[in-house]
């Protein structure tokens, strides 16, 4: 099969380098600014000091602070029926897949645009491909899911309302595998970091999860144990055998497609790591002085449960669960709970949206409830950090993102995205004004350093950060902190009539919205 993976002119990929910004930075509360010209710490000089990280930290904190609409960059879509979901290429992070509620599936090259936007000249962006109704393997109903083969651009993925799982060849324009699933699908997703099988994990309007071999053409595994429609699903980045899913009811499940059975269920109240494993430790007993082993965790628990006949623990009631906890093969050994012990949700509603860092530390759920949750991956608990205002229009899966380091969330709320400090929970801009419609799929590209975004209304916008600004400060006055409130506003492409940006003269006081003030902004 022949790959289609196209490679920048030179041969290899280059990294856009970040451009300068002559703005005026807000400060908020326990967060230190960092200037660009003016400062020293600019990222030549910090490698040299032994600061590169922390300066490349603060520069993407300044950047995601300063997203706005692309002036530059805007889409050429052939769509009519709204953009349902977006995925990029995790080779070359090149081409941005889209899926539309009228079947179409289209493909566009975001590196090219970023090169010639670059020199402020206005760039469209054209599908490199297009697959419409009329075409003869094309989906008979809206394609909900999309996903990109993670080894390289020659393959990708689809899921409609169809019933029907599609992998299609990217040169041919052919379909190269169709599973036909027993319901509606929701959601298809690839590991990108399996290397040992290619698994599609596909999640249904049935609460089965069905993984399909592109190897072998067919279902290799059923994972049972959700009551109602399968919403989401995420493969781990930490492990090439796990899957998330999230369900209608507000359940989380891990999987380990090696074993049967779920592996864990995320708890909302599950607040703190769960107690290790039991420990053997030697206890002197009071007759006689002989040695014997008893279970740190069977002297914990006394009340209930059978009583254990066994030497060394004669006597000593615990419940069965922690019998089998003590045991070495136990898959459960290090002290989780079977997920059929008990019941467990994440949520009060259906989950809608569920990502994993880049890192594999940390997972962010989102669902109808109004909430997004951050939880341990490696301990399954909730961190009990408060993401506000983060209600949910429209019951239906939504694909969130996150930048490559773990740092920052990309959260699709109604007709805007919230960019959240993941670690803290703070919102530190508002992308607003772009889209006239719910929000249904976001995605960051490193690469770029853009986020991409579409919606019902059909629009897919890219969102960069503020370039060489000279408007909006006078370079013959010191730099003047503005703050949080005019910082929201500024990054959403408003302007607040203060007194503030008054006293900065004829300069600071631009109106955002008028064509006439084009030139002043670059």
């Amino acid at each position: 099969m022949a790959v289609w993976c196209v490679h920048c002119s030179s041969g290899a990929q280059e990294v856009v380098p970040l451009a300068p910004w002559a703005g005026s930075m807000a400060v908020p509360s326990g967060i230190h600014a960092y200037s660009e010209p003016s400062s020293a710490l600019t990222l030549e000089h910090a490698r040299s000091t032994g600061e590169a990280r922390r300066a490349q930290r603060q520069m993407l904190h300044h950047r995601l602070s300063s997203f706005s609409v692309s002036r530059y960059v805007t889409a050429e879509t052939s769509q009519t029926g709204g953009l349902k979901w977006l995925d990029l290429d995790a080779v070359e992070q090149r081409y941005l897949l889209t899926a539309a509620a009228d079947t179409t599936v289209e493909a566009f090259d975001i590196v090219t645009s970023q090169a010639t936007s670059g020199g402020h000249q206005q760039q469209h962006l054209k599908p490199v491909f297009t697959l419409k109704r009329g075409h003869p393997s094309a989906h008979r109903y809206q394609v909900t899911s999309i996903c990109w083969y993670p080894v390289d651009t020659g393959l990708f993925v689809t899921g409609s309302a169809d019933q029907h799982v599609k992998v299609w060849d990217t040169n041919m324009l052919e379909v190269a595998c169709d599973f036909e699933c027993p319901d509606k699908v929701h959601s298809v997703a690839m590991s990108s970091f399996a290397t040992s099988h290619a698994l599609i994990a596909v999640a249904t309007k049935n609460p089965l999860v069905q993984l399909a071999d592109v190897v072998s053409g067919g279902f290799t595994h059923t994972l049972t144990g959700h009551r109602t429609a399968v919403w989401s699903v995420c493969w781990s980045p930490a492990n090439g055998y796990h899957i998330y899913t999230g369900d209608a009811s507000g359940e989380v499940r891990l999987w380990d497609v090696r074993r049967s059975g779920c592996r864990a269920m995320l708890d909302m109240n599950a607040t703190q790591r769960p107690r290790p494993a039991a420990s053997r430790v030697e206890q002197r007993s009071l007759d006689g002085g002989a040695a014997r082993f008893v279970s740190t965790a069977a002297r914990l628990y006394t009340s209930a449960g059978p009583t254990d006949t066994s030497a060394g623990t004669r006597g000593i009631k615990r419940p069965a669960a922690v019998e089998a906890s003590d045991r070495p093969d136990d898959p459960y050994s290090d002290g989780e709970r079977p997920a059929s012990a008990a019941r467990a949700l994440a949520h009060e509603g259906p989950v809608t949206g569920i990502v994993a860092t880049a890192d594999g530390l940390n997972l962010v759920t989102a669902a109808a409830d109004n909430r997004v949750r951050l939880w341990d991956s490696q301990y399954h608990h909730n961190r009990l950090v408060h993401f506000a205002n983060t209600y949910n229009r429209g019951a239906y899966p939504k694909r969130l993102s996150s930048t490559s380091d773990g740092r920052y969330l990309f959260y699709p709320r109604g007709d805007d995205i919230q960019v959240f400090d993941i670690a803290l929970g703070r919102q530190i801009a508002l992308l607003s004004q772009g889209h006239y419609d719910t929000v249904t799929a976001c995605v960051y590209s490193p690469l770029t350093n853009q986020l991409y975004s579409c919606g019902i209304d059909g629009a897919l916008l890219a969102w960069e950060s503020w370039k060489d600004e000279p408007a909006m400060v006078n370079q013959q006055q010191p730099q003047q902190h503005h703050g949080l409130d005019y910082w929201l506003a500024a990054a959403a492409g408003r302007r607040a009539a203060s007194s503030m940006a008054a006293a900065a003269g004829p300069a600071a006081d631009v109106d955002a919205w008028s064509d006439d003030d084009g030139d002043n902004f670059v």
